[in-house]
């Protein structure tokens, strides 16, 4: 492993971790670049592969890379990356550099170059160019003793700085959850600070944020661009390491690219940041059938905004506890009886008498007069009458339970236990 040193030199050693483990794969992407590829075994279980090329000079020496599954699979792996991550962490600040350090954490797989074969990414070369086809086979880091690069070569993190074009490899985002929680729960336990509450509000409105652009048509401009400016905004106000490892993946995943039902589970938590955004005095909470509005929820947090989020966090004041209390009490009322409901009348409409106690409920937990019994409790047509509207106001109070919880626990969010 190589130790830090900030000095750039025309062609250096070369390792490329990801993600995935495909060693066939490798001798696919040498194959694809070069001339010949020569190996020592078959496509599992080689161990040094020599690709040439036709041209001669010093820019079109072989490239050879050896690869030992032992590596990766044996004891000393995750010491391997723990030195790498130490390593990442001692080049000077990038906006990458925090998302380089969770991406390494989430490696199962290396190839490096071997002793004596030098790469220089500076030279537009079969060199170059065959280690760049094997990081984009394997959508992997390219670890040099310099800096890390981009599967394409670019910058992340570096002596120089990184080059805010650079993107982390998605295959690379995904980070084992035990593998960072440890280090975030350590002070972390018992009641957040207001500081901490600002910047979790700052994290759920990028990650519901993220979930709503999949839900955007195909012909509304380059959504994908968004979500760069999404990823870039939480870069500017310094909250990637309030991200959980779910969280941070989702917003390095591509529109397009993600699992409807994770989508959904992330536009959830918009009901959530009303609450928190509440707590801060930036917000008031929505009627518990009510759906949040974002076009007046992002703008309370300044989301999007550069200045107005870090004004957020840097002069945040917190509710008193006693009120953030009685919500907490009121939702966790409510909530258990929506759950009952739902088991009592689970795939059926509402009888006219359920109705009547649903009302009821409504009213015992503190909701008052409003559209979920009428103006008065005689009148039910507003009344929820299909399973389908019980779920959305379940998910409602579920959202904003959890937020609220939070609130007077702290802890990892995404664990909140209600």
């Amino acid at each position: 492993m190589w130790l830090r040193t900030w000095t750039a030199v025309a062609a250096e050693p070369v390792s490329i971790f990801a993600a995935r483990i495909d060693p066939a794969g490798v001798l696919g992407a040498l194959a694809r670049a070069s001339a010949r590829v020569v190996t020592d075994g078959g496509d599992e279980h080689w161990r040094r592969a020599e690709a040439s090329f036709d041209a001669g000079g010093l820019e079109h020496a072989p490239v050879v890379l050896v690869h030992d599954s032992l590596r990766y699979r044996g004891p000393g792996w995750r010491t391997e990356l723990a030195l790498l991550r130490e390593q990442v962490g001692s080049f000077p600040p990038s906006s990458q550099r925090s998302d380089v350090v969770r991406a390494v954490a989430g490696c199962r797989f290396v190839v490096s170059s071997d002793r004596g074969c030098l790469v220089d990414f500076e030279r537009s070369d079969a060199r170059s160019a065959a280690v760049l086809t094997v990081a984009d086979q394997l959508d992997g880091l390219i670890v040099t003793p310099s800096g890390v690069r981009d599967p394409a070569g670019r910058v992340l993190v570096g002596a120089n700085g990184g080059d805010r074009l650079a993107r982390v490899p998605i295959g690379a985002a995904t980070v084992p959850t035990g593998e960072l929680l440890g280090s975030w729960a350590s002070g972390d336990d018992g009641e957040p600070d207001a500081a901490r509450v600002a910047r979790r509000a700052l994290a759920l409105a990028a990650v519901s944020s993220r979930a709503f652009l999949e839900q955007m048509p195909t012909d509304a401009g380059d959504i994908e661009l968004e979500r760069v400016k999404l990823h870039a905004w939480v870069d500017s106000v310094d909250i990637a390491d309030d991200l959980e490892p779910e969280e941070w993946r989702l917003l390095q995943t591509r529109v397009g690219s993600l699992n409807p039902s994770r989508a959904v589970d992330a536009a959830w938590r918009f009901e959530g940041l009303t609450v928190l955004a509440w707590a801060l005095g930036r917000a008031e909470v929505p009627p518990d059938h009510q759906l949040v509005e974002a076009t007046a929820l992002f703008p309370s947090i300044g989301f999007l905004d550069y200045e107005a989020s870090r004004r957020l966090v840097e002069s945040a004041r917190l509710r008193p506890i006693a009120e953030i209390e009685d919500l907490a009490d009121r939702l966790a009322v409510l909530l258990e009886q929506l759950r009952g409901m739902r088991r009592r009348k689970r795939d059926q409409e509402l009888t006219r008498t359920a109705r009547a106690g649903y009302a009821a409920a409504f009213a015992s937990a503190g909701l008052g007069r409003g559209a979920w019994e009428g103006p008065a409790m005689g009148e039910l047509d507003q009344a929820p009458t299909t399973e389908a509207d019980v779920a959305q106001v379940e998910n409602i109070v579920l959202e904003r339970l959890i937020a609220a919880t939070w609130l007077l626990d702290g802890g990892t969010y995404s664990h909140t236990d209600v």
